[in-house]
């Protein structure tokens, strides 16, 4: 960045870029603000860049807003930080506009064009069908129902031209006939990887995608977004049975491992290649969890019950509910994911709700209230009405309950604790204990 001086010097400068703020983790915010102030201090102009949904707080959450994202107040002493605090320049916000249907069409067009250029260099001839082929995969898009809207954003598009083939495929065999949700993209673009990663390896599809879950179920487990490569080694050993019959060691088996999965690595280290897909990996841990209990042992939920899904893990929530959407596209009778009985998965998430009425206070309690939060954010974002339902006594903590339907609903005597609690129009609240809540259009605040 250059500017010109009056003595007709230049000015040199440099524009720092810093992508991924909302992954950074509530325990560095205070680095980078330190590290932002020495940025600036050496003239440096600074972008970051973070998900827009990561500043979606309600009223009583201010500390992350874009405007005062960088000032230092989670730590240290005041004197410390009124000092590092002090002349802050207030940032410009911008919040970046998601593709329209043309800029959609150029990125196809862009995108099989070199496509294009890849088949020349082994045809060194283009027919015409490949001079249509732009065109035809804009249309072959536009024509899937709901599709446009997730092509919106520019990691799903990219993600849906390399995995288009897969989706299709998918949803025949499936037989999904309704709008195309964002959880059928990520699981097209995952097998697709995978399926040509894996080829001239002595790894499996199976393996690949065991790998990727364990992957993911660590960085989950340990809150953080960093994978080393020695846990790829430690997790290898535990698989070699599987791939002693390749007669390979130990260490060609972890490289090939490595170069397989959907991980950009820096030295020992790496980050799945968008927070997208670790989201993805890690819903389908916790679907996977819950299909795998028997009604009996639903107390019984390891991933379920560990934690309160924030907004950080949103989009976790987002990839549950469009499995609860998927799921109710069942066809005489048989859920598609594994020929079940219908709407299994969404019967499941209610019966957690409803076995938290029987739970006791004790040590448990947190667990408990977590997995009923949980379940009740998902079965919301899913278009679920709970309208007329009897929910009285249950204990819940956490649940995203923007816009939900409550119509009737009988808390009294619950335990709720909640972002939001959408429409509530002859909903019963008496005996019930809420902390911090926000009713309705109204937006009461219910801090006990």
């Amino acid at each position: 960045n250059k500017k010109k001086k009056t003595n007709d010097e230049e000015e040199k400068g440099l524009i720092v870029l810093m992508d991924g703020y909302d992954e950074i983790g509530s325990q560095r915010y205070v680095n980078v603000c330190q590290q932002l102030r020495e940025y600036g201090e050496q003239r440096m102009k600074v972008i970051v860049i973070g998900r827009a949904e990561h500043f979606e707080l309600s009223s009583n959450e201010r500390t992350k807003t874009p405007e005062n994202v960088f000032v230092i107040q989670e730590q240290g002493n005041k004197e410390d930080k009124d000092m590092i605090n002090h002349n802050v320049t207030k940032p410009e916000v911008v919040f970046i506009s998601p593709f329209n249907e043309e800029e959609i069409q150029r990125y196809c067009e862009y995108f099989d064009s070199k496509k294009t250029q890849q088949q020349q260099q082994q045809q060194q001839q283009q027919t015409v069908d490949q001079k249509q082929e732009p065109r035809k995969r804009f249309e072959r898009l536009k024509n899937l129902r709901g599709m446009m809207s997730l092509l919106q954003n520019p990691f799903t598009l990219t993600a849906v031209l390399q995995s288009i083939e897969q989706l299709e495929e998918n949803r025949s065999l499936r037989k999904r006939k309704f709008e195309v949700v964002r959880y059928e993209v990520y699981e097209a673009f995952l097998e697709n990887w995978i399926k040509k990663e894996i080829q001239g390896t002595k790894i499996t599809k199976e393996q690949c995608f065991e790998m990727c879950k364990k992957v993911a179920l660590y960085l989950f487990e340990n809150k953080t977004l960093i994978v080393k490569e020695q846990m790829i080694k430690d997790t290898m050993n535990m698989m070699m049975n599987q791939v002693n019959e390749f007669e390979v060691t130990e260490d060609e088996v972890v490289m090939m491992m490595m170069d397989t999965l959907p991980i950009r690595w820096t030295g020992k280290e790496g980050t799945f290649i968008h927070k997208s897909v670790w989201e993805y990996l890690i819903s389908q841990l916790f679907i996977e969890e819950l299909l795998s209990l028997e009604s009996t042992s639903l107390s019984r939920k390891r991933l379920w019950e560990s934690c309160v899904l924030s907004k950080d893990e949103r989009s976790v929530m987002l990839f549950l509910a469009d499995f609860v959407r998927l799921e109710r596209e069942v066809k005489n009778g048989k859920c598609w994911c594994d020929g079940k009985n219908e709407n299994l998965f969404q019967d499941l998430l209610i019966e957690m709700i409803e076995r938290t009425k029987q739970e006791q206070d004790g040590e448990g309690d947190f667990h408990n209230k977590a997995t009923g939060g949980n379940a009740m954010s998902v079965l919301n974002y899913s278009g679920f009405k709970f309208s007329g339902m009897d929910l009285s006594k249950v204990k819940v903590a956490g649940a995203d309950l923007q816009n939900s339907n409550l119509h009737l609903v009988d808390l009294s005597e619950s335990q709720l604790s909640a972002k939001f609690l959408g429409h509530c129009v002859g909903t019963k609240f008496n005996g019930s204990f809420m902390k911090r809540c926000e009713v309705g259009w109204s937006k009461i605040w219910v801090e006990e």
